[in-house]
């Protein structure tokens, strides 16, 4: 093959049904990949493997002590899978995968290596999985299971507090600064009142700063977090696997919004909640 580029699970070549192998195949692939090997042809990734007559040449080495020796070979009609829009790095079980129906063909024996047990709509059950796991165990140490039941968050707790200490902190200040706000703008607001202004104005007025000074200063904190959080991300989350560090940077942006957007629109209204439309009388006694 000329080109590698792939991450693969199996190493060159692979054998299996079509479910199962399609099962382990970049989502993207996996249509093409299981009609191909349902129709009895083997799946190459990658170009520049096929001849003229659209086959694939597989030669087999026998290895031993003092070395390699050819096998013998078999040509098998195979379909390209070239997946572009999967970038580089994409997942495929092996470079070339023959169907089950043509393991006999290959110049080579073949032994089992890895067992799909399960799909989306049978999956495993916890208690298939213990009995899996103590029968795998008696067979051999060296055997492992590995159960894939999709992702899961980890760390909803953490992002929960960060979201209930983000949003105190953001709606503390933001009452805070809009208390002071009212307070120094009293006169103009009884200069408002004293001209025919409606008495709502003084509460709309009040919403008014909660809403700027919350998201204005919301918006800016995540601003000013975005660089750090991106910057020690990528020495945190690089690694490298022969392919270039490929570091991992995930912006949560719904906690960002709930504390940018939400906490300062919960400030608006409990601003206006709490401020009253009318300025109290004051009462002056003359001396």
């Amino acid at each position: 093959m000329t080109d590698r580029s792939f991450s693969t699970t199996l190493g060159d070549l692979a054998v299996g049904e079509p479910a199962a192998i399609a099962a382990v195949t970049a989502p993207e692939a996996r249509a093409e990949v299981r009609a191909a090997l349902e129709a009895g042809r083997a799946v190459v990734f990658g170009p520049g493997a096929l001849d003229a007559a659209g086959e694939v040449r597989l030669d087999g080495i026998r290895w031993d002590a003092t070395g390699g020796e050819p096998a013998g070979g078999v040509s098998l009609p195979a379909t390209e899978v070239l997946a572009p829009s999967l970038g580089t790095w994409t997942t495929a079980p092996a470079n070339v995968v023959v169907p089950a129906s043509l393991a006999d063909e290959l110049p080579v024996p073949t032994a089992i290596t890895q067992l799909l047990v399960g799909d989306e709509d049978d999956p495993l059950t916890e208690a298939e999985e213990t009995t899996l796991r103590e029968s795998v165990a008696a067979l051999s140490s060296e055997s492992s299971v590995y159960v894939e039941r999709g992702w899961s968050d980890e760390l909803w707790v953490a992002r929960l507090l960060l979201l209930a200490v983000g949003g105190t902190l953001v709606l503390v200040a933001t009452l805070t600064a809009t208390g002071l706000a009212v307070a120094d703008a009293r006169p103009d607001h009884a200069t408002l009142a004293a001209v025919g202004a409606a008495p709502r104005t003084r509460r709309l007025m009040a919403m008014g700063s909660a809403a700027v000074i919350g998201g204005l200063g919301a918006a800016l904190g995540v601003l000013a977090g975005l660089a750090p959080g991106i910057s020690v991300a990528y020495p945190l989350t690089s690694d490298d696997y022969g392919g270039g560090a490929q570091p991992l940077v995930v912006v949560p942006w719904d906690l960002l919004a709930a504390i940018a957007v939400g906490v300062p629109l919960l400030a608006v209204v409990v601003t206006g909640l709490v401020v009253r439309s009318r300025l109290p009388m004051a009462t002056r006694i003359a001396g």
